[in-house]
């Protein structure tokens, strides 16, 4: 099976026999897919993931008795 840039199926899938698939790749769609295409994860999501930071001074040792 060969899959696209876009992850549509472009050739295939074989079964039950050896075969070998031959497909054009279109290098626009390809360099276009790149672009959506998240290197670091859900984490550039802004739908999804937000970093918030609290900059507020905090005491450098904390205490506590159980």
């Amino acid at each position: 099976m060969i899959v696209g840039s876009d992850g549509g199926v472009v050739a295939g899938p074989v079964r039950e026999r050896e075969e070998t698939l031959i497909a054009d790749l279109d290098v626009g769609a390809v360099r276009a897919a790149r672009r959506m295409l998240d290197p670091v994860g859900h984490y550039n999501r802004p739908d999804v993931f937000r970093l918030h930071v609290d900059t507020s001074p905090r005491p450098p040792v904390v205490v506590e008795s159980f």
